[in-house]
């Protein structure tokens, strides 16, 4: 899912060459799911699921 939002928002609007914006949206998507993570770690009840 993450991956398809980062393809609409930075494929289509950045002027880079193919293998810059492949790399971009990996980057993107690994920033959303690390941002998603520590905002789980943060609540006591899912720190044990995702730690």
């Amino acid at each position: 899912m993450f991956v398809q939002v980062g393809y609409d928002l930075i494929y289509p609007n950045i002027p880079l060459p193919a293998v810059f914006k492949i790399i971009l949206i990996a980057a993107f998507t690994f920033a959303v799911a690390l941002g998603i993570v520590w905002l789980l770690s943060l609540n006591r009840v899912t720190r044990k699921v995702v730690m």
